[in-house]
């Protein structure tokens, strides 16, 4: 059962789950990211090596062929390739967007001509909707989605994944002032294409441009959305956790103690709140000095 068809937009709905007439709590349905028509919208494939590509970079499954399936580049390891499928995808593809991937992060590296392979505002987008909920995973770990039209650049995005955001994860350590995307959090990740675009003067001032440009609207849609989901969940959230007691507790294994020591339904909504708007006042300041 639908709780609110009001976060529509998003593709995911909180529901009220029901299995064979018992109650199982509240869960979240949604759309898996795909080629298709409402979804990740791309030209079918032409069968040519510059067709268009999606990439999930830590997507490496068992079954995956390194070199033709798969691939690691400097920055975007265990990168799969969703899109060609397997059964359409060829090597010629393979080995095109192989070796683009690595000519990106060859440019990125040396700041050098980056934005002949890099679509620029697609990046500086995609940073500023991960890193306001400090979201882990934007260290180019996993769950991070590039894609490619024929003849176009490599466009970071659609934004995914995000339950190791906002402080749910014991080894961020607790340090959200600074960038999730230079976290090392994960040791066999010591860089990726923002510990070198950070650093260079050009991206930076782009980058500060956008986030003036949507910093007041990105709080208030984001605030908003938290109050109404809230609200919208409350009465669920009381059955949910007679089910689910794991209020004060260690839910799962990698939660902090910020976490688990959240006693009630409104202390976590509270908590979620208070981390965004600390989030956000601390990118105003580092952006802009302010």
């Amino acid at each position: 059962k639908v709780i609110s068809d009001e976060f529509s937009p998003m593709s995911q709905y909180p529901v009220n789950l029901f299995l064979n007439g018992e109650y199982q709590g509240v869960y979240t349905i949604g759309e898996d990211h795909e080629v298709k028509d409402g979804r990740i919208k791309l030209e079918k494939n032409n069968g040519t090596p510059d067709t268009s590509y999606l990439l999930e970079i830590g997507g490496y499954e068992d079954g995956d062929k390194m070199g033709k399936t798969a691939f690691s580049s400097e920055f975007m390891r265990f990168c799969s390739i969703e899109y060609p499928e397997d059964n359409e995808l060829t090597q010629a593809q393979s080995n095109f967007i192989i070796d683009y991937c690595k000519r990106a992060d060859a440019a990125v590296k040396s700041l050098n001509g980056y934005e002949e392979y890099i679509d620029v505002d697609s990046a500086i987008d995609w940073f500023i909707s991960t890193e306001l909920f400090y979201n882990l995973e934007s260290c180019f770990r996993r769950s991070c989605f590039v894609t490619k039209e024929a003849g176009g650049k490599l466009k970071l995005g659609p934004i995914w994944d995000y339950d190791l955001a906002m402080g749910n994860l014991y080894n961020d350590f607790g340090q959200y002032e600074s960038w999730a995307s230079l976290t090392q959090a994960y040791g066999y990740i010591d860089a990726n294409w923002f510990s070198y675009l950070l650093y260079d003067d050009a991206f930076v001032s782009r980058l500060r441009d956008k986030w003036n440009s949507v910093k007041d609207e990105l709080l208030d849609v984001s605030l908003n959305c938290i109050d109404k989901m809230g609200e919208t969940l409350s009465s669920s959230a009381e059955y949910n956790f007679e089910v689910w007691n794991t209020l004060g507790t260690r839910a799962v294994a990698p939660q902090p103690k910020s976490i688990t020591e959240l006693k009630t339904y409104e202390d976590s909504v509270r908590y979620i709140r208070d981390f965004v708007e600390k989030r956000w006042k601390w990118i105003d300041k580092t952006l802009c000095g302010q």
